[in-house]
């Protein structure tokens, strides 16, 4: 299961996670890198939902980055679970906190650290 993602030039695959404003860990789906975003996105919504539909019972907003920016995401959105898409964006090129970003790195910090605890470093 590997793919070619042009865009961000990667060999490999893309894991998109879907967290709660804690950051705690709801849903992960692995794909190859060549499969849209958006697309792995809205299959690992449909999954929780299919799965825990009481998890998105209170969901009001979905935070995302730039990277599901779009109507057609959000329509989908809309129509699985009724929330808004709020896009977070950065509004100059040089290094900023973005507000409800640090709530992702952090899990992903998380995944990083226990990975380095897996391999005995």
């Amino acid at each position: 299961m590997y793919g070619f993602d042009g865009g961000k030039k990667i060999k490999g695959r893309k894991r998109q996670t879907l967290v709660d404003s804690l950051g705690l860990l709801l849903k992960v789906v692995v794909s190859e890198a060549n499969v849209p975003e958006r697309l792995v996105a809205a299959y690992a919504l449909m999954e929780l939902l299919e799965e825990r539909p009481e998890l998105l019972e209170k969901v009001e907003v979905l935070w995302v980055d730039s990277g599901y920016d779009g109507d057609k995401f959000a329509l989908c959105v809309w129509l699985m679970i009724q929330a808004h898409v709020e896009v977070i964006r950065r509004t100059e090129p040089e290094f900023q906190v973005l507000p409800k970003r640090w709530v992702v790195e952090r899990t992903f910090g998380w995944f990083n650290q226990y990975h380095r605890r897996a391999q005995g470093l």
